[in-house]
């Protein structure tokens, strides 16, 4: 007859074991996903590459976070103009995720130019536009962004009937980098409106970073998103050399 032993272990070693089998495994959660949208290469001042992706970044210093989970911190001068270019969109892209407005925009005015103040006024249209002034309120540069807006109007009294489409201006603001707490003001092309019976409805303004990533969109008339497209178009107002005088109207 066969004997058998049977062995009981005490949960405490059982436990023991669990732990140490458990240590051997690598931390995944600490290491940089290889697939990470944020992950890029950077290149130092003494040459020697490194695949990381930013983890924080100062006035003065970037922290990277390698493939390695390894933190590396390094002074964003001692960096290429590429790898701090790039360093300014994570920052901007960061900020988005976290909730956070770029940029702050206000509707400055609202301009009409009468037809009778322009030259050869005989049946030409009322002209009317906005200037609106865009801030940079964050802590960083916005490099080569693309600003883009519509200017939404109803030329005539039908704009006040049902299911009517308005006349649509486009145009894009010319700007090479908004600086920290810096600045834009801009105006827009000006609307076609007949004699004291049109209207303009808003302006709709868009903010792309370098990669066309859209940062951030503003309208001076809410109900404008809500029932309208964003459909950018060369714009349809006509140049005008002269400059007429200009009477102030009330914001919308």
């Amino acid at each position: 007859m066969t004997s058998r032993v049977l062995r009981f272990r005490h949960p405490a070693v059982y436990w023991l074991g669990l732990v140490a089998s458990l240590a051997c495994i690598p931390c995944w959660a600490a290491i940089a996903p290889a697939n990470s949208p944020d992950l890029h290469t950077f290149t130092p001042a003494d040459g020697k590459t490194i695949t990381a992706q930013p983890a924080s970044v100062t006035d003065s210093t970037v922290a990277l976070k390698g493939l390695d989970g390894i933190i590396h911190r390094i002074a964003i001068a001692d960096l290429n103009k590429e790898d701090q270019a790039y360093l300014v969109r994570w920052q901007i892209r960061n900020a988005l995720k976290n909730g956070s407005k770029i940029f702050h925009f206000n509707l400055s005015s609202a301009t009409l130019e009468p037809a009778s103040h322009q030259a050869g006024a005989a049946g030409a249209p009322d002209l009317a536009s906005y200037q609106v002034t865009l801030t940079n309120s964050s802590s960083f540069p916005v490099v080569q962004p693309t600003i883009q807006y519509l200017l939404l109007a109803f030329p005539s009294a039908a704009g006040t009937l049902p299911g009517t489409v308005p006349d649509r201006y486009s145009g894009t603001v010319p700007t090479d980098t908004l600086a920290p707490k810096a600045e834009l003001r801009f105006d827009t092309v000006k609307a076609q409106l007949v004699h004291h019976f049109g209207r303009l409805l808003g302006v709709w303004v868009r903010v792309y970073d370098a990669d066309h990533v859209l940062l951030q969109d503003w309208c001076s008339n809410p109900e404008v998103q809500k029932t309208q497209p964003w459909v950018f178009e060369t714009s349809t107002a006509g140049s005008r050399t002269a400059t007429p005088p200009t009477i102030q109207i009330p914001l919308l």
